[in-house]
């Protein structure tokens, strides 16, 4: 799901809201799977937030999208008690580089619904403790949504919504309010009955003044050390990668040619990021094919094994082969469609591709 290329490759061996529900019952959201309101002393006891959402619904379905299709919860940790936090997490989060500006994107590689769109909606809000291993994700949104949103959010943790009052360092659970029924869009129902049909690098919604946006293709997350922002699918996803559907049936897969002289050959399916690195992967070696100077593949050449390091790179040779699936325009899908044998660069990038 969610932008992951579904590859095959040949290894070879020689050796708030229940809906309408009255402020005082207690039935969770479902995503919460029944959760035990408590002090907000722990995750598995946290306090009840409801939060209103006029003024900024359509950060709320990117909230939603988030909550339901990356992270798969609605409890969370509130931050401390402390002016610098929320600032610092700008910084530590990506959004301080303003990656959705019109002279940025080309520098960071992102997308955003349309031009307008150019201020960074944080997700978890900056107002929220990171846990370790965990990811805020970023997407350009409006800054007048935004400014009725950080109002919101503060009112909410001050119990104002009908919720409870949550302390700094508290953990809580987002619910809406429920006069705000009638705002919830498509992807936060889906949220409340954990509708995960709607998640998917193809499903296609109208918001933020666009039609047809795809929320994976515009929902990142900043790595610091690198400097680089990747999609919410990739490195570090761990609901991705346990949800993906296995839409392709290695039975019907073109496969690269067995080479003559393997002793033993494996199959393998793989999950790539869009770098063209490994998600997930069961070997080492890989079998790609060589000319007689070891460079890349010509008609006449012979193929080779070669290794691949931990990050699934080539340590040898650049060129691997996979089979993907491909759309008419030669776009990887995640679901339904044409196979291709491709070979990839280190970036990714296919170097050639035959539709089967």
């Amino acid at each position: 799901m969610l932008s992951l290329k579904v590859c095959a490759i040949l290894l070879s061996f020689t050796s708030s809201i229940t809906l309408a529900a009255p402020v005082s019952d207690e039935s969770p959201n479902p995503l919460a799977k029944r959760v035990t309101y408590g002090d907000g002393s722990s995750k598995d006891k946290p306090l009840r937030g409801i939060f209103r959402i006029e003024g900024w619904t359509d950060l709320a379905e990117i909230d939603c999208y988030i909550m339901l299709c990356i992270i798969g919860s609605s409890i969370f940790q509130r931050g401390p008690d402390s002016n610098s936090f929320p600032s610092s997490q700008t910084t530590e989060g990506g959004a301080g580089n303003e990656p959705f500006h019109d002279d940025k994107l080309d520098q960071y590689g992102t997308t955003r619904a349309s031009d307008s769109n150019i201020s960074p909606e944080d997700f978890p809000w900056r107002s929220v403790q990171l846990q370790p291993d965990e990811h805020r994700y970023l997407t350009g949104g409006p800054r007048a949504q935004q400014d009725s949103q950080g109002a919101c959010v503060i009112n909410g943790y001050k119990g104002y919504y009908g919720g409870d009052v949550i302390g700094y360092n508290k953990w809580f659970e987002i619910r809406i309010r429920d006069e705000d029924e009638h705002l919830l869009g498509e992807m936060c129902r889906a949220w409340l009955e954990d509708d995960l049909s709607k998640c998917g690098d193809n499903k296609k919604y109208n918001i933020l003044g666009a039609v047809g946006v795809v929320f994976a293709q515009m929902v990142y997350y900043y790595v610091s050390s690198e400097g680089r922002y990747y999609h919410a699918t990739q490195k570090g996803a761990k609901r991705d990668l346990e949800s993906v559907q296995w839409d392709i049936d290695p039975e019907d897969i073109t496969w690269p040619e067995i080479p003559p002289d393997a002793e033993e050959v494996k199959r393998a399916i793989v999950l790539l990021d869009e770098a063209g690195n490994e998600l997930a992967r069961s070997e080492k070696r890989a079998v790609v094919e060589l000319d007689e100077a070891g460079n890349k593949p010509s008609s006449s050449g012979k193929r080779g094994v070669v290794e691949l390091d931990e990050a699934g790179n080539e340590l040898a040779r650049s060129e691997k082969r996979a089979v993907v699936e491909l759309n008419e325009a030669g776009n990887e899908l995640s679901s339904s469609g044409k196979h291709g044998v491709v070979e990839l660069d280190e970036a990714g990038n296919e170097l050639s591709d035959s539709e089967q």
